[in-house]
């Protein structure tokens, strides 16, 4: 009889370990996936959006060229009336901050002798692109006509009034 308990017990450890193992199969490699992943961010960061911020002379010309060129809504504006100092534009969700270069250079003066235009160019995917070429093609200085890519976009690219470059982009249908 002694023998029956013994082998009792050893079943049931061996069907014991055996449902851990399924477990964690299932459970264990979610979990180290999660855990790894949080090891290799180094923290909990999780970055959601960036905005550029771009500085120009005229705020209130750059709200109007947005506008009017590439159909861009004001979000907001200071001041609210007259000559503005900060412009917040959006078409869907790309989102442009416009600020005026004295007030970017009262509160940073690394940019005192920073040449507007920069070193940045601006890629914009969106729908509706032939529309858009049509109206920029007249309004807008053309740096490539446009055309389609390798990485299956149609798109072209453009100098703004303040000498940022923006290439807008829209996903080529198969």
């Amino acid at each position: 009889m002694e023998h029956k308990q013994i082998w009792k017990s050893l079943l049931f450890i061996l069907v014991l370990f055996f449902f851990i193992a399924v477990l964690w199969g299932i459970f264990g490699k979610k979990y180290l996936d999660q855990h790894s992943n949080n090891i290799e961010k180094g923290n909990e960061m999780d970055f959601t959006k960036i905005t550029a911020n771009l500085i120009v002379e005229n705020v209130n010309e750059t709200v109007d060229y947005y506008k009017n060129i590439f159909g861009f809504n004001v979000t907001a504006v200071l001041p609210e009336e007259g000559e503005y100092d900060f412009a917040i534009m959006q078409s869907g969700d790309v989102e442009i901050m416009f600020q005026k270069k004295a007030g970017i250079v009262k509160d940073l003066p690394e940019f005192k002798d920073t040449k507007i235009g920069g070193t940045i160019t601006l890629f914009i995917e969106m729908e509706g692109i032939k529309e858009l070429y049509k109206k920029a093609e007249s309004n807008c200085v053309l740096l490539q006509k446009m055309h389609k890519t390798f990485y299956g976009m149609e798109e072209f690219t453009i100098k703004d009034i303040n000498g940022y470059i923006i290439t807008f982009a829209e996903r080529l249908k198969n």
